[in-house]
């Protein structure tokens, strides 16, 4: 599993998982309680960052800020 592989990692280390639609609720409510280190973005997003010229850079910074503050994996970037 993919958050098992970032786990493994050094305790800095962050993942990023890209997917092809929104995930499921209960996908994201499965690593609640995990303290997971990664976090999913679309493809809808990443359409979106290049048509508005953003930086992905920006986009993953408030990504993870999001989640150390929520805990929670994803948030779509028109909420962030």
């Amino acid at each position: 599993m993919f958050s098992e592989k970032v786990a493994r990692k050094s305790s800095f280390s962050r993942g990023v998982f890209i997917t092809l639609s929104e995930p499921l609720d209960q996908a994201i409510n499965y690593f609640d309680d995990r303290a997971p280190r990664f976090v999913i973005v679309t493809v809808e997003e990443l359409f979106l960052l290049c048509e508005r010229k953003q930086s992905l850079k920006d986009l993953l910074v408030k990504k993870f800020r999001y989640l150390d503050e929520t805990g929670c994996i994803y948030r779509h970037i028109m909420y962030l």
